[in-house]
């Protein structure tokens, strides 16, 4: 064991110093572990107006030097949303505050002017613009699954692919907006209930929150490099 935020960790994320962002339901906020020292710090938890509630995914944005977060918000009840935390202070600002449907899997666009999120509970994948002046632009739909979206990661050429838990599915959102499905296995052994989904190389790889292991897929196209 490298680190425990005695909680119960969900998403990460490192960033270009190899620290590493980790959500925690338990604790409702954002840890932060310098690899190097071994330091493990309570970073954003929200502000002295709103606190994090369900904090699920973190995503790196380097240019702008902050960390998108979703906000689950509720397991039966639709809220807010999304946060960006400065990446140096860890202060943090409600980024999207319209309501979604369980916010969960997040990817920056490789050009880094979009942010692709994953609402688990209406089945759906949304784009939310990053305007010039680092504010969320109006949110849409780009794909709607026959299964419940949890993680997200992108490729290279903008092609979004969606690890589902339930069924057991990995999609494809082509960068013109076909949705393909990659793998299905109805019997949940080898794809079981994925949760987050990162890219190495070509490679995939799934966490399996049905079981213990973790399951790696040739997808022929390198993920982004958002470095």
């Amino acid at each position: 064991m490298i680190a425990s935020t005695g909680g119960f960790s969900l998403g990460m994320a490192f960033d270009a110093e190899e620290n590493l962002y980790v959500c925690d339901n338990m604790h409702a906020a954002v840890f932060k572990l310098n690899t190097k020292s071994g330091e493990l710090v309570r970073f954003a938890d929200g502000n002295d107006r709103q606190k994090m509630k369900i904090p699920n995914f973190p995503v790196v944005d380097h240019k702008r030097s902050c960390l998108y977060v979703s906000d689950s918000y509720h397991f039966s009840e639709n809220g807010p949303g999304i946060w960006k935390v400065d990446l140096q202070t860890g202060q943090s600002e409600l980024w999207y505050g319209e309501a979604m449907r369980f916010a969960n899997g997040l990817a920056l666009a490789p050009d880094g002017h979009s942010l692709y999120a994953a609402e688990t509970f209406d089945r759906r994948i949304s784009r939310l613009p990053i305007l010039e002046n680092g504010t969320a632009g109006q949110k849409e739909e780009i794909a709607r699954l026959e299964a419940l979206p949890d993680g997200l990661a992108i490729d290279r050429e903008g092609n979004i692919y969606a690890s589902c838990y339930e069924p057991s599915r990995l999609y494809k959102i082509t960068s013109e907006g076909e949705v393909q499905l990659l793998i299905d296995d109805p019997e949940a052994h080898t794809l079981c209930h994925p949760t987050n989904c990162a890219f190495k190389g070509t490679e995939m790889y799934t966490t399996n929150l049905g079981r213990w292991h973790i399951t790696k897929f040739e997808v022929g196209i390198e993920g982004a490099d958002l470095f």
